[in-house]
């Protein structure tokens, strides 16, 4: 890039982040006059251009969308060039132009995979939603999406997660009662000594009789069981 582009790249960034819209594209043209392959901006441009919707934008903002396909090629992630197919979809769908918006939103997942390590993956969001609207805009066309490899790539995708949810949870049950016990057999042993302790000392030497005071912490023991006890259950194992 050459310095003229970037300085005026750089002006166009400043202005739109100011709401100068405006004067923003008229920054951007001159940028693309200097160095018209910049794909910073003709992304800029193209979205602001649809935003702006005035004139001839779209037709221009289409003509974006079409050099940056033309400067890239497509990846196994997620690049501008998916989002100017995208863009495009969406311009020829608010156009009315199914047709020519179906074949973009193939384009925009074109070698897009699924990405099984990562479950919030943007990938997998950005796949996922393309492939639901191409199903929903096939019906509507009655045609053929021409990609059910995808769609089971898709619904392999969700076993997947499926079966790791199921894992997990598995897991964190085990915890769970791995815990409630380990906190219930604390409980008894500690207030096992406390008997013991205090049927041998103080309460001895208060004239308390043994009985009561067995009974009584009996019943504190019984009632701390209890609680664990239902803990357990709650977790999915009966004792």
């Amino acid at each position: 890039m050459s310095l003229e582009a970037r300085t005026f790249l750089n002006n166009a960034v400043q202005l739109l982040m100011q709401n100068n819209i405006d004067a923003g594209i008229n920054e951007l043209f001159k940028c693309l006059q200097c160095d018209p392959n910049n794909i910073r901006a003709l992304v800029f441009l193209s979205d602001h251009l649809r935003s702006r919707n005035q004139g001839n934008d779209i037709q221009i903002a289409i003509r974006c969308c079409l050099d940056i396909l033309n400067l890239t090629r497509p990846l196994q992630r997620l690049t501008v060039r998916n989002m100017a197919c995208e863009s495009l979809a969406e311009i020829y769908m608010s156009l009315n132009q199914r047709q020519e918006a179906l074949k973009y939103y193939k384009q925009s997942i074109e070698r897009l995979n699924f990405n099984l390590e990562d479950e919030n993956d943007y990938n997998n969001h950005f796949l996922r939603d393309k492939l639901v609207i191409i199903k929903n805009l096939s019906k509507q066309l009655d045609v053929q999406t021409g990609i059910e490899e995808k769609y089971n790539e898709m619904g392999l995708f969700f076993d997947h997660f499926e079966k790791r949810v199921e894992k997990k949870s598995s897991h964190k049950l085990f915890k769970n009662i791995f815990l409630s016990i380990s906190v219930f057999l604390i409980t008894y042993i500690v207030s096992d000594f406390l008997t013991q302790y205090f049927l041998s000392n103080s309460y001895k030497n208060q004239n308390i009789s043994t009985n009561t005071l067995s009974n009584k912490l009996s019943n504190c023991l019984r009632s701390i069981f209890e609680k664990s006890k239902n803990e357990i259950t709650k977790k999915g194992i009966n004792i």
